[in-house]
């Protein structure tokens, strides 16, 4: 004779399928994330990936001129400034940049916040868009060891700031993760990410 299908509530927990299973008795692996952990999974691989950029980061073989590193500065500035212009909103914030007074020399690797800024440029300049912007604007942040390749840099960024179709490109990639980055309001959550009550 045929066995009768059991209910529910007399099967065994690991017999039951996960869509049987009250969300309170499912094994954490299984559960879907919330909001807080996507958003905290996002900031964890953003440290990830500014710490890897940091361990790239040249040291100088010859002091920077500090003049110079200001004009890059500057020039990074403008194009993020682009950016924001292209979306309409405060997509990337500008960096800032101040010498200690009476220094004409910056003996050092580039600052934090210049230096991450200027590998993201150029990881996008080769990744966006399949690569079409790679030959144009495409440049090894690792080259950065003198006043020189400084100065190269700055005019590279200058030439991107004036390329429209590239600086909307920068500027959709530049939206789609400020939107990642942000906890998605419930009424727009499927449901299946929603924390039990």
């Amino acid at each position: 004779p045929e066995m009768a299908a059991m209910p529910p509530e007399a099967m065994p927990m690991d017999a039951m399928p996960p869509e049987a299973m009250p969300m309170d008795a499912m094994p954490p692996e299984a559960m879907p994330p919330s909001a807080d952990d996507v958003v905290a999974a996002a900031q964890q691989e953003a440290r990830t990936t500014a710490e890897m950029y940091l361990n790239e980061r040249p040291a100088p073989t010859s002091a920077y001129d500090i003049k110079v590193v200001g004009q890059l500065v500057n020039e990074l500035n403008k194009l993020l400034e682009s950016i924001n212009d292209s979306a309409g909103q405060m997509l990337v914030p500008p960096i800032a940049f101040e010498a200690p007074a009476g220094q004409t020399s910056w003996n050092q690797p580039l600052p934090d916040e210049l230096w991450l800024n200027v590998m993201a440029i150029a990881e996008a300049a080769v990744g966006i868009d399949g690569g079409r912007f790679a030959d144009k604007h495409g440049f090894d942040p690792r080259t950065l060891v003198d006043t020189g390749s400084v100065r190269r840099v700055s005019a590279k960024l200058r030439m991107m700031a004036k390329d429209k179709a590239f600086i909307e490109a920068l500027s959709s990639v530049a939206q789609g993760a400020a939107q990642a980055a942000e906890p998605m309001p419930p009424e727009a959550m499927p449901p299946e990410a929603m924390e039990p009550e």
